[in-house]
C-alpha cells in the first residue's frame, strides 16, 4: 500500500504542479483574453488577484485567509514571456525556437537548476513535451501543501518530506492527442519503468476557456486544466479520466455557471478510489 502511494504521489505531483499554461499551436500568441480575470475565490474566499498592464498579466497574488502568501511575476520581450518569478520559490526561464516554444527551465532561489522541459511539435500542435526533474524539485511540489495534499493521507506526505535529497535526475515523457483546438488525451511515460499514466478527456462545452493560452504555473487548483501540464485546450472539460497504468484512477466532472459565455463558477466533483470530494471555484472579471 505504501509503494502503490507513493507511485500515484508521483504521478499528481507530475500532472498537477508543474503547470504551465499554453495554447497548443505551433506559433506562441500572447495571453490576451477579450475579458480578463480579477479575482479568484475558493468557496467564496479570495484565493488569486490579477494585476494587468495593458494586454499583458504582469502578476498573480495568492491569498490564505486574506494574508498574500506568495507572488508571482512575469518578465516579457514585447509579446513574449521570458521569465516568470515565484517571490518565495524560485523562477522559470523560457527559451524559444523562432516562434515557438523550445525549453523551459526551472531554478530555485539559489538558482540551481530543478527542472527541464523540451518541446517537439507535430502538425503545428505541440506533440511532445520530455521533463528531466531532480528528486528536490518534486520533494518541494508534493510538499507545498493544497490540492495535492487533500489527495493523500499526512503519513505519505511525511514519507516524501523526508526522502533524500540530491538524487539523480528523473525524466518523464509528455504525449499529447487532440480533438480540434481541445486535448483529448495525455500519457505520462516514466523513463527506465513500465509505469504511465493517461488522462482522456471525454467531453468539452462549447463555451470560452478563460485559461486558453494562460501562462501559468502551480494555478491547477484553481483552473480546470488542471492535468493537462503546459497546455489549455479551447474549451472546458466537462469529463475526465485518470488512468494508473491500465486501471482508472480518478474521474472528475465539472458543471458551470456562464456569463456571456465565460464561465464564473465551476463545480468539480472528483471520485477517486471510493473518496468523493468537491471544490467549488469562482472567477471575476475586469469590467
Amino acid at each position: 500500500m505504501e509503494r502503490k502511494f507513493l507511485k500515484i504521489t508521483t504521478i499528481i505531483a507530475l500532472l498537477l504542479c508543474s503547470c504551465i499554461a499554453f495554447n497548443s499551436c505551433e506559433k506562441e500568441s500572447p495571453y490576451n483574453p477579450e475579458q480578463k480575470i480579477k479575482k479568484i475565490y475558493s468557496w467564496n474566499e479570495l484565493r488569486q488577484e490579477w494585476t494587468w498592464d495593458d494586454d499583458k498579466l504582469t502578476s498573480i497574488f495568492y491569498y490564505d485567509k486574506n494574508f498574500i502568501t506568495n507572488i508571482e511575476s512575469y518578465i516579457y520581450d514585447k509579446n513574449r514571456l521570458l521569465k516568470k518569478i515565484e517571490d518565495k520559490y524560485g523562477y522559470y526561464q523560457i527559451s524559444y525556437s523562432n516562434s515557438r516554444y523550445k525549453k523551459i527551465e526551472y531554478f530555485d532561489k539559489e538558482s540551481v537548476l530543478m527542472g527541464i522541459w523540451d518541446f517537439s511539435y507535430r502538425n503545428n500542435k505541440v506533440y511532445q513535451i520530455k521533463f528531466m526533474y531532480s528528486n528536490d524539485y518534486l520533494i518541494d511540489k508534493i510538499t507545498k501543501g493544497g490540492f495535492i495534499s487533500s489527495l493523500i493521507a499526512k503519513e505519505f506526505i511525511s514519507l516524501i518530506e523526508h526522502s533524500p535529497k540530491g538524487a539523480k535526475e528523473s525524466y518523464v515523457t509528455f504525449t499529447y492527442k487532440y480533438e480540434g483546438d481541445n486535448i483529448a488525451q495525455l500519457k505520462l511515460e516514466f523513463e527506465g519503468t513500465e509505469n504511465s499514466a493517461t488522462l482522456v478527456y471525454k467531453s468539452y462545452d462549447i463555451m470560452q476557456n478563460p485559461f486558453y493560452r494562460q501562462i501559468d504555473l502551480d494555478n491547477s487548483i484553481y483552473n480546470p486544466h488542471l492535468y493537462t501540464l503546459f497546455l489549455t485546450s479551447k474549451n472546458n472539460p466537462l469529463e475526465l479520466e485518470l488512468y494508473e497504468n491500465e486501471s482508472l484512477f480518478i474521474i472528475h466532472y465539472y458543471s458551470y455557471v456562464y456569463d456571456n459565455e465565460l464561465p464564473i463558477e465551476v463545480e468539480n466533483r472528483f471520485d477517486w478510489e471510493g473518496h468523493q470530494s468537491i471544490s467549488k471555484i469562482s472567477y471575476e472579471y475586469y469590467k
